[in-house]
């Protein structure tokens, strides 16, 4: 006989969940281009600089700063925008250094 609590229940309505933490992260900084008739939902660049800084223990932080680096040299800087992003993310603390130095 199975222990209670290791079996699901027929009719359970618990699907895994692709997204982890907070909802808020993995909407902040998606934009919609339109290529031809097709909306395309992509991140900012922003968000992406972010995400690097936040996965920084899997891509290296190297990378993360390599990230920051290429995101000024294209001359288009909104450190609001960044800021906004690093706090959805929840790494503005981790970031505000390496952006400091680098801006």
């Amino acid at each position: 006989m199975p222990s209670l609590g290791t079996r699901s229940r027929p009719g359970s309505t618990t699907r895994p969940s692709a997204c982890s933490g907070p909802a808020r992260a993995f909407a902040e900084g998606i934009e919609t281009h339109e290529f031809g008739d097709f909306p395309i939902r992509i991140y900012a660049r922003e968000k992406a600089v972010a995400d690097c800084f936040k996965y920084r223990t899997t891509v290296g932080l190297d990378t993360a700063v390599e990230a920051l680096r290429r995101y000024r040299d294209q001359g288009r800087v909104n450190v609001d925008a960044l800021l906004r992003a690093a706090r959805a993310c929840r790494v503005e603390k981790v970031m505000r250094p390496y952006l400091e130095a680098t801006l």
